[in-house]
């Protein structure tokens, strides 16, 4: 009878010289400071034991000398997950050191960035109002998420946290309500959910700034719409990531830019965010929020165009009625035109046309491209009214000197009072 023991024993040391060898590549693939082979792979791997035998009766030349390396009794669990062959063992080994490590460069630099800041937020400090609250929570949030981030990857977080209680001071300094929730350090998140936190109050700050200028200034009905919804996604975001992330904080800013929200939408505006029966992605609220203060900026540009092209065509209307009193043209009426143009008044614009069509001719003798595309249209409406047999305008202008013209026109005027005339050619 052949014994299996030698075989037993071969398989045992092909074992122990698998482990050695892993440590060897760990060593080689990762660097100094990663733990040996055996450390990293599963107890299933490094528990696993030899096939229990049955007691069999040896001549003495089959004698064993027994391993200097003990051999682990083995579990059930383990025993069901025994790797078969070495190659398995190499691919177990290999998908432990593939396993994604930490950015620590660019961790770092978040760090740096944060602290500066910090600095610049503390550094100077401003007048307490909603948009500075709301900064201020925002820094907090964005702080958490780095600290967070830093402990994960095994990095000290200590210089972060403690900008975050000076942060807290200021806090204590200028308000009397509760403390923000983000300055409990027992508190814990994914950096992810602090991070999207921190982009929330933001927004939310934009959103009080935005509300203060919606109720400051009258506005086209679609810009103020627009407006007052993406106020109401900021805070409908804060209470989106709260409920969905179970949170469990309220916070007393976000409900007061609710209530305003409210008051500036009132019985007409329809707010899509707070319907409970079509739950928005707060990929969208994140969206329609992140993007208030741009659409701010862009009406407020677009308002004072319109308020400028507003004044200078006032402007124009009363050079033209000095001019009709002092008949002073030229130097009047073309620098209040220009001022029109200059201001964004399109050359096309029916008003500036119908002001400027009985001057036409000061237009024409003008020798500035800026008046070109005007006298195209000038000259459009002269031929229109004109086919329609309407008079161009009113009679050109006469110089007050010209006595000569003068009489000559009151002359044909008396011989033609009273009659008709066609005119034929």
């Amino acid at each position: 009878m052949v014994s299996l023991l030698p075989e037993l024993e071969r398989e045992v040391t092909s074992r122990e010289e698998a482990l050695s060898g892993m440590d060897a590549y760990m060593r080689r693939v990762s660097g100094p400071g990663i733990a040996p082979a055996q450390a990293a792979v599963p107890a299933a791997v490094t528990q696993t034991a030899a096939p229990a035998l049955a007691p069999t009766v040896l001549a003495p030349s089959h004698a064993i000398v027994p391993s200097a390396r003990p051999i682990a009794k083995a579990s059930p669990a383990a025993e069901s997950q025994t790797v078969e062959s070495p190659q398995e063992f190499v691919q177990a080994v290999e998908a432990m050191a593939a396993k994604p490590q930490p950015n620590k460069g660019k961790i770092n630099k978040s760090i740096q960035a944060f602290l500066a800041k910090e600095r610049e937020f503390t550094g100077q400090p401003s007048e307490w109002t909603p948009e500075r609250e709301a900064h201020l929570k925002s820094l907090v949030c964005e702080g958490r998420g780095v600290a967070e981030e830093a402990e994960v990857a095994g990095m000290d977080s200590y210089h972060v946290l403690e900008s975050v209680r000076m942060i807290r001071s200021e806090w204590n300094e200028r308000t009397e309500t509760a403390p923000f929730f983000a300055f409990n350090e027992a508190r814990h998140h994914r950096p992810e959910i602090w991070t999207e936190l921190s982009e929330a109050f933001a927004a939310l700050g934009d959103a009080e700034a935005a509300l203060d200028y919606v109720n400051a200034n009258e506005l086209a009905k679609e810009d103020r719409d627009e407006i007052v919804l993406r106020a109401g996604a900021s805070e409908a975001w804060i209470h989106r990531l709260t409920d969905d992330e179970g949170l469990g904080f309220i916070d007393g800013q976000q409900r007061r830019v609710h209530r305003r929200v409210e008051e500036a939408a009132g019985e007409t505006l329809f707010v899509p965010w707070w319907d409970s029966n079509r739950k928005t992605a707060r990929e969208t609220l994140a969206k329609e929020a992140g993007n208030l203060a741009r659409r701010v900026e862009e009406i407020k540009r677009k308002s004072e165009a319109a308020a400028g092209r507003a004044d200078a065509m006032g402007a124009l209307k009363d050079a033209i009625a000095s001019i009709e009193q002092e008949g002073d043209v030229e130097e009047t009426l073309v620098p209040a035109v220009r001022k029109c143009l200059d201001a964004g008044v399109r050359p096309s614009d029916k008003n500036l046309v119908a002001l400027c069509q009985p001057y036409r001719a000061v237009f024409r003798e003008q020798d500035d491209r800026i008046f070109d595309r005007l006298n195209e249209y000038l000259s459009k409406t002269e031929a229109l009214l004109l086919r329609k047999g309407a008079p161009a305008d009113r009679d050109e202008e006469v110089s007050d000197g010209d006595a000569e013209f003068a009489r000559m026109k009151e002359e044909v005027m008396t011989h033609l009072k009273g009659k008709t005339v066609l005119f034929v050619g």
